[in-house]
């Protein structure tokens, strides 16, 4: 698994690459020129009500109200996250707030994907969020949620444990 550490504000974020692997960073790939963008209700079905568990970490749901909550704990660093996603045409953003133990390395973040496909084909596109991955390409990814909420639960312990 590739990983990448982002720096926000004082805290280190280290999160894996959104199920990529290493020979995929680095703007690789390309949406194939007879793939059509989603519509916005499409993408909007991706994420609506669904979990996303990326291993190791983190574990994101998306809430069919526009929140998202979610938690990681990657080698004893536990952090929860919450914020919310929109979707825009075949754009889907995530800003997201991460939380920690030590408040002040609390930070945000923000990324965006566009979406296309061809046949039941989807293709993802980074446009926005981690530098080494803009303009990436991965391909059906998305097809890892699982419906319901599995992440609250974890998201919301981390929560009371820190303090919030």
């Amino acid at each position: 698994m590739f990983r990448s550490s982002l720096k926000i504000g004082l805290v280190t974020l280290s999160i894996p690459l959104l199920m990529l692997s290493q020979a995929e960073a680095k703007n690789k790939g390309k949406v194939p020129k007879e793939a059509t963008p989603l519509t916005a209700q499409e993408v909007t079905a991706i994420f609506a009500g669904r979990t996303f568990t990326y291993t190791p970490v983190p574990t994101i749901y998306f809430n069919p109200d526009g929140t998202l909550i979610g938690f990681e704990n990657y080698k004893g660093n536990e952090h929860f996250m919450d914020g919310k996603w929109t979707v825009d045409g075949n754009e889907s953003c995530r800003e997201m707030h991460v939380h920690g133990a030590d408040k002040s390395k609390d930070g945000q973040f923000t990324e965006c994907r566009k979406f296309y496909k061809v046949g039941n084909v989807i293709y993802s596109q980074f446009t926005k969020g981690w530098p080494e991955l803009m303009g990436d390409v991965s391909k059906d990814s998305e097809k890892a949620g699982k419906s319901g909420d599995a992440a609250s639960t974890q998201a919301n312990a981390l929560r009371k444990k820190f303090g919030y």
